[in-house]
């Protein structure tokens, strides 16, 4: 097997899928920018340590940098009940202008955290998962 050939994995009943060399030599062009489109994060733990010290301040590094869509929202879920802006105070207090080009860091954090939205609901909830897409829709750019 080559070396850029991803390996065969087993499947039910015994059957084998390998993906195809040449899918992993398609060109990813990722300054494509489709004004009318929404890129939509849900982060599922937002409440959890992982989501407060890891998740929230890489995505505002990214958005710092302009490296995220310009039409984009993040939600979180999670079951502990919260707010929209209980959310954004949590996430606010884990945010850092760790980046050289410090200009304009705290306006950053407010643009972010306006895009930033809270959902509460069960791991195990159907109904709940339901809910939280309408909120999603609701946000996306038609």
């Amino acid at each position: 097997m080559a070396a850029n050939e991803a390996p065969p994995r087993k499947l039910k009943e015994g059957l084998l899928s390998v993906t195809p060399p040449e899918d992993h030599k398609k060109p990813v062009d990722l300054n494509v920018n489709d004004d009318k489109s929404t890129v939509s994060i849900t982060i599922v733990g937002a409440s959890g340590d992982l989501a407060k010290k890891k998740i929230f301040p890489a995505l505002f590094a990214l958005y710092y940098e302009d490296c995220l869509p310009e039409h984009f929202t993040i939600f979180g879920y999670a079951r502990s009940k919260m707010t929209d802006a209980e959310l954004r105070n949590m996430v606010s207090k884990t945010l850092t202008c760790r980046i050289d080009k410090r200009e304009n860091c705290g306006e950053k954090m407010e643009q972010f955290l306006k895009r930033c939205f809270y959902h509460s609901g069960q791991y195990d909830s159907q109904e709940n998962f339901v809910e939280l897409n309408k909120k999603l829709e609701e946000h996306e750019v038609v």
